[in-house]
């Protein structure tokens, strides 16, 4: 088959980054002819030279001029492309398929920032992206709603279809390095350690972490960040430590994940813990909950202090024992993903099959 994909960015950092990349060198692996149209490209980036590479010029100011300006020619060029198919990974209409990880409507009303014209354009390429693609995968069943609850997208266009996981890339095998790893993040022996990772704290619920933990302070309890500096003043038994390339490593050390969101369409990191089977406990604003299994972590309801006091102390009243290889169990490897998006497009092309 002849294959597009459209993306602003090709990159090594971010979620939809590097799905594009593991997207493009699956289906070239299946023996397809694959372009990629795209806006910026890191040098860093090589993709298979097999793959054709499509450099599509915008001219504006400001990116979100830039990205809707991308929309309208890469529209254009798949309507005059011959392509047996065609998959955008946000944010850019006319594909046979759109990926939705998340939308702004949902994610300024749940945060409750005031809207500002950046935020209205944002909001119109994600209405226009909507109402002119074929088929819409939300990335959770809490994406599903929204699109229909605040876009009116008609539910017979939209399947969830969970973004995969690279498996191989969380061995559980690191666990035996346990000890070495927590000396090397500075982790106290004797401590519980809640690992919270994220690049947008106020989104992600560090405020309330960390008044929880200072209600935990005396407590053998510690939490550790990774990602972007917190940027105030930490309690006695919180750490940062930084941004942190080997989070393999960093599951390996920890002895929960924590993760208190506001708004979370999916949360890669959730799946990416319970792969190196550390339990989690999340909010039930983290489309990922909608996977956990009663052995796996907690699914918290609310964001009171008192809920997420009660959590902790649940999870530290039993033992866990998560089954392995939870990525394949839950259909979410790379392979197991795109075969599944090829299936829900071909029987929406052929309802018989």
């Amino acid at each position: 088959m002849k294959i597009a994909i459209v993306y602003y960015r090709i990159a090594h950092a971010g979620g939809l980054e590097r799905r594009l990349i593991n997207y493009a060198e699956y289906f070239l692996k299946k023996g397809n002819e694959v372009h990629v149209y795209y806006v910026k490209k890191d040098a860093s980036v090589k993709l298979s030279p097999q793959i054709v590479l499509h450099r599509v010029p915008v001219f504006a100011l400001h990116s979100y001029t830039k990205m809707a300006q991308f929309g309208k020619k890469t529209e254009q060029i798949l309507q005059k492309e011959k392509f047996d198919f065609s998959l955008s990974l946000g944010r850019t209409p006319g594909a046979d398929a759109l990926i939705c990880p998340g939308t702004h409507r949902g994610y300024m009303q749940a945060t409750g920032k005031p809207w500002t014209r950046k935020d209205y354009m944002q909001d119109k390429m994600d209405e226009e992206a909507y109402k002119r693609s074929k088929l819409i995968l939300a990335a959770s069943e809490m994406m599903r709603k929204e699109l229909t609850d605040l876009y009116n997208v008609p539910s017979s266009g939209i399947k969830v279809l969970y973004p995969p996981l690279r498996a191989g890339d969380f061995r559980v095998q690191r666990k035996k390095e346990r000890s070495a790893l927590r000396k090397q993040y500075g982790l106290s022996a004797g401590r519980k350690t809640f690992l919270f990772v994220s690049y947008s704290h106020s989104r992600k619920g560090l405020p309330l972490l960390l008044e929880l933990f200072r209600s935990l302070e005396g407590r053998e309890l510690e939490l550790l960040i990774a990602g972007t500096t917190p940027g105030v003043s930490l309690p006695v038994n919180v750490r940062y430590a930084g941004y942190v390339k080997d989070m393999e490593g960093l599951y390996a050390a920890s002895d929960f994940l924590i993760h208190p969101a506001i708004y979370e369409p999916f949360g890669q990191i959730v799946i990416e813990s319970l792969q190196m089977q550390l339990p989690v406990i999340v909010s039930d604003r983290t489309g990922a909950g909608e996977l956990i299994g009663e052995n796996e972590g907690i699914v918290v309801g609310g964001l009171k202090l008192k809920d997420w006091s009660n959590a902790v102390e649940r999870a530290l009243s039993r033992s866990w024992n998560i089954a392995p290889d939870f990525a394949v169990r839950n259909g979410l490897t790379v392979a197991q993903h795109v075969e599944k998006m090829m299936k829900i497009v071909s029987e929406r092309r052929d309802p018989a099959l």
